[in-house]
């Protein structure tokens, strides 16, 4: 082989994230992987703006093939929020990969997550990796992002009311005794 051969096939093999069989060379194959976005799942139903919030990704490889240096992204509309790269994804199996995410801005957000986002890695089907999901971002509340944090603070102030209102009763009748 000659020099320039040589040196495009150790770029590619350096630039490409390859998937093989068992036993077989490491390099594309016929069969190829099948890498899919299966779920996407938020640590919590409440999003709030500047509220830190786990973002879970289930991804799966369909395929019969092992991959390497699986690259995963997520965008929050243009904005890259954060990459994750799996070293080794086995064939027929579910992989969950977990980002870290405080919305900057409330309203609707359009968040898009992608394997393999370069279509870098020989696959026998590239729809699937892709997930697209519209969410609704709230204000923040002042530390109140919960529903439940408005509830227990409503509580609250319906206790102190009902004392203030009861010493104002005592009071009432303390000086109405005191004039009899």
């Amino acid at each position: 082989m000659g020099r320039g051969l040589i040196s495009i096939l150790v770029l590619l093999s350096t630039l490409t994230a390859f998937c093989y069989l068992p036993g077989a060379m490491a390099g594309p194959t016929d069969e190829g992987a099948d890498l899919e976005i299966v779920h996407v799942d938020f640590s919590t139903s409440h999003l709030m703006k500047g509220k830190m919030t786990s973002v879970e990704l289930l991804v799966r490889n369909n395929g019969p093939s092992d991959c390497e240096q699986v690259t995963i992204t997520f965008h929050d509309g243009d904005e890259l929020v954060g990459v994750v790269v799996i070293d080794r994804f086995a064939a027929g199996t579910d992989r969950t990969v977990v980002f870290s995410w405080s919305p900057a801005e409330g309203g609707a957000h359009r968040l898009t997550f992608k394997i393999d986002p370069e279509n870098i890695i020989y696959e026998t089907n590239e729809v699937d990796n892709i997930k697209v999901d519209k969410v609704s971002i709230g204000q923040s509340s002042g530390g109140l992002g919960n529903p439940g944090d408005v509830y227990l603070l409503a509580a609250c102030g319906g206790y102190i009311l009902l004392g203030m209102m009861s010493a104002w009763g005592l009071l009432v009748w303390r000086r109405k005794k005191l004039e009899d």
